[in-house]
Parts: structure tokens; C-alpha cells; sequence
């Protein structure tokens, strides 16, 4: 596992919304839309201060194959664990 540098965050805005222009800055973004709300992973430096979210969270790469507690993403050829 290798920590990905710099802390991060997760915030949830109104589902009807589009994404907000202050998140398509970022170089790590998850989103997840349900019809209950629009989740953000992003770099907390972008997060607007005005904006409720919970920051300060760590982001590590897993290795092939590794398993690991906690809330995970995933792109086609990567796995992360957000802590």
C-alpha cells in the first residue's frame, strides 16, 4: 500500500445539481450519484471552505491483489483506500 500525497475530502451536494466547477480542477476526483445525493472524493484544496464535507483524509494506492479495510474506489487498473 502506498500513500498517495496531500490529504482529501468527501462531500455530498443535491443530486439535481451538476458538478460544481470548483471540483474539475482536481488531479483525484470520485464521483457517485444516487437519487439521494452527488458524492465528491476530490483534494481537499479544493473544496470550498463554504462547503460541508468531512476533510482531512488520507489516500493510499493498493498493491494488486491487497485487501484493505475501509472505503475503497477503484478505476479500470487502479484500487484505493480512502482513510
Amino acid at each position: 500500500m502506498k500513500k498517495i500525497e496531500g490529504t482529501y475530502a468527501l462531500c455530498k451536494i443535491k443530486p439535481q445539481m451538476s458538478l460544481p466547477f470548483w471540483a474539475t480542477h482536481t488531479q483525484f476526483l470520485v464521483v457517485v450519484r444516487t437519487k439521494e445525493a452527488m458524492s465528491i472524493l476530490l483534494e481537499e484544496q479544493y473544496l470550498p471552505p463554504n462547503v460541508e464535507g468531512k476533510r482531512g483524509l488520507e489516500l493510499y494506492e493498493l498493491d494488486e491483489g491487497e485487501e484493505a479495510q475501509g472505503f475503497r474506489v477503484s478505476s479500470l487498473d487502479k484500487n484505493y483506500l480512502v482513510k
